[in-house]
């Protein structure tokens, strides 16, 4: 199963990790580069050039593209800032600090630097399409759309795919979808969404809390058209998935109903304690198969077992669920 919170982060950071774009001139190209180490000499040797003529837009961007090479990207992000500073027409750095910004998750700053750059040059490549990407991730599907399309007019040959996947959703057949009612002290805010042919994937967190410092997660995923596995092994897949080898790690099944109209079950997965090297989050399953889709939910937290009070609430509120089309 795909990792929920990499999916649309893959497809952004596809793009912004090709190689950096060359200026026309520089104090001088280092003469190899093609290991770890070599990006490390140059970022010296590009630093020993600043120290000799003083402050060079070309070293100082030079030196950035070596910084980034090697996820430096707040010392390229400090570099690029002289740049610019140096020279306000230099595109390229505009360009470079977005995608340092978008490896850090300053999507704030990057779509700054995104729409100066646009607005400077409407056809800059892939510009808009990270503009787009970023926009995706924030929920805004009309924005990101605009985007997209703004690109492929530009003949960027990558747009029609982010078109087909985020905005051609023009079809007429409803879609299968599952509610679920929860009650007032349960609320939850989304940080990512990935959508395709396949699946819809949507993670949330606890109200108050960032992705970063959480400590409830829920995964809300819609695995469409996928009827053709029992639930029983799609539990079991999800986890061993999980498990990875940690033996104090248990599955309870909790309650299922196999001869509905809608079958489902129900289940957690607890520890007796914190795994060695990364901390376990217990987690509270739910999966429904639908008429033509597979439900599948499961909220996290970072505890060994899941507190009484609250595995009674959120089961009940998963048993109470719909489905229905939209």
């Amino acid at each position: 199963m795909k990792k929920t919170t990499l999916c649309i982060l893959a497809s952004l950071f596809g793009i912004l990790s090709t190689k950096a774009q060359e200026t026309s001139t520089f104090v001088m190209d280092y003469p190899k580069l093609e290991t770890e180490a070599d990006y490390k000499e140059a970022i010296i040797y590009y630093g020993q050039v600043i120290t000799q003529i003083g402050a060079n837009k070309d070293a100082y961007y030079k030196r950035a593209t070596c910084q980034m090479t090697l996820n430096a990207y707040n010392e390229a992000i400090n570099d690029l800032t002289k740049v610019i500073k140096l020279d306000p027409t230099y595109l390229h750095a505009y360009y470079l600090r977005a995608v340092s910004f978008s490896q850090l998750k300053n999507y704030t700053a990057a779509t700054n630097d995104l729409t100066h750059l646009i607005n400077i040059q409407p056809n800059y490549p892939k510009a808009l399409l990270i503009r787009g990407l970023i926009k995706q991730i924030n929920h805004d599907e009309a924005g990101a759309c605009l985007d997209f399309k703004l690109a492929e007019k530009n003949k960027d040959p990558q747009a029609s795919e982010y078109i087909l996947n985020y905005c051609n959703k023009t079809s007429t057949e409803p879609m299968e979808s599952l509610g679920v009612p929860w009650t007032k002290q349960d609320k939850w805010v989304g940080i990512s969404k990935y959508n395709d042919e396949k699946q819809l994937i949507v993670e949330l967190v606890k109200a108050g809390e960032t992705k970063e410092k959480s400590t409830l997660r829920w995964t809300s995923s819609v695995y469409k058209n996928k009827t053709d596995k029992p639930l029983n092994e799609v539990m079991n897949d999800f986890y061993k998935n999980l498990k990875q080898g940690e033996k104090l790690v248990f599955l309870n099944t909790l309650e299922k109903e196999e001869n509905g109209e809608y079958p489902w079950v129900l289940y957690s997965v607890e520890s007796l304690r914190f795994k060695s090297e990364t901390n376990f989050r217990a987690s509270l399953w739910f999966i429904k198969q639908g008429k033509t889709n597979l439900f599948v939910n499961c909220i996290e937290l970072n505890e060994t077992s899941i507190p009484d009070d609250l595995k009674k609430r959120w089961s009940a509120a998963f048993k109470d669920s719909e489905i229905s089309f939209q």
